[in-house]
């Protein structure tokens, strides 16, 4: 062609060339840019036969129809188009159909719900107030914990157990060594429910998700925090590492452990609140696509730190906070994709 003709010669005069042909239509990628950031700008439609059908029998509806007919036909379906995109608007519109995961704004504490089927879920930790906790997994519709993942004995990670244990059944708990003996594990054996002992190597399957324990290892004797259980999850799209309260120790030991391999999930609960105390290569090994810190807004600790927040912007496509974000869902992106995040936003009364 005459472009590919003048590149030989004179390269960045091709280039002009080339360029202004889509000058023409550039309005039309402004417009689709423009387009795109405006909230529910897209109405979500079946991409299959049923969804072409239908929208071909709307089509015709209006181009076949006349008069008074068609002006009724255009009405229903402006009507039926206002009344989806309203309904996608409102406020309270919780949870996001097809969540996986949620983080609670439980404040200063942690606690995640993975969803294990209608009414069913995972639950690891509890944070420290009973309500917060309750309330999240009333607006998740959880009836029933399944198994209750409570990863050291810290009041920010156990003391809103009471909370859990309202009106719902929990079929088993996992935690460190030697919980029984704490005042939660004393709680849980009068609630009847079965306590069970973390220990590396552990593989339970609950509804649609792979647990496997990667933490702590046999007869380690290091401080609480290193010493929380260490979950990776393996759900229908999504994979998930719930690690407590780890540090530079235990981080640094499932580096070099056997499980190195299970530490690059989709999505990281940040360690520790997003505390100065990390293991740089730790959180680089996870890779994940989405990070959540689940820390209390204005707290005392300084939670996230800097230095923690700073390497999680870099190894992570989007990091999300309760304190900002208030809960934080994970969408399972319909076992298609990695799916996306959706916050509910903090709740002004707090």
């Amino acid at each position: 062609t005459a472009v590919a003709a003048l590149a030989v010669v004179w390269p960045g005069a091709a280039a002009v060339a080339a360029h202004l042909p889509g000058l023409g239509v550039s309005w039309i990628a402004a417009v689709a840019g423009t387009g795109a950031r405006v909230p529910h700008g897209a109405l979500a439609w079946r991409s299959d036969l049923v969804g072409g059908l239908v929208l071909a029998a709307v089509l015709a509806a209006l181009v076949f129809t006349h008069g008074r007919l068609r002006r009724v036909v255009a009405a229903v379906v402006a009507a039926v188009l206002l009344l989806a995109l309203a309904a996608r608007c409102v406020p309270g519109g919780w949870p996001p159909p097809g969540w996986a995961l949620v983080a609670c704004d439980v404040g200063q504490g942690t606690a995640f719900v993975l969803s294990a089927g209608p009414g069913s879920a995972v639950v690891a930790d509890t944070g420290e107030d009973p309500d917060r906790v309750d309330d999240c997994l009333g607006r998740l519709g959880v009836r029933e914990v399944a198994l209750l993942i409570l990863s050291h004995d810290h009041a920010d990670h156990v003391d809103g157990t009471p909370g859990v244990l309202r009106h719902r059944s929990v079929g088993a708990a996992l935690a460190p060594p030697g919980f029984g003996e704490s005042g939660t594990g004393r709680l849980l054996a009068e609630a009847g429910v079965r306590l069970l002992e973390a220990a590396r190597g552990q593989r339970l399957r609950v509804g649609p998700w792979l647990l496997r324990v990667l933490w702590p290892e046999p007869g380690f004797t290091g401080s609480v925090n290193d010493s929380s259980v260490v979950v990776r999850a393996d759900g229908t799209a999504l994979t998930v590492l719930l690690t407590g309260d780890i540090e530079e120790e235990a981080q640094g030991r499932l580096l070099e452990g056997p499980d190195a391999d299970l530490l690059r999930v989709t999505v990281l609960a940040v360690p520790h609140h997003g505390a100065g105390s990390q293991e740089p290569a730790f959180l680089e090994a996870t890779d994940p696509v989405v990070s959540v810190t689940s820390v209390g807004a204005d707290n005392t600790y300084g939670h996230p730190a800097p230095f923690t927040w700073n390497i999680l912007e870099r190894v992570a496509r989007v990091n999300l906070r309760t304190d900002r974000d208030g809960d934080v869902a994970v969408l399972d992106g319909g076992g298609s994709g990695p799916g996306q995040a959706v916050v509910r936003g903090p709740d002004p009364a707090r």
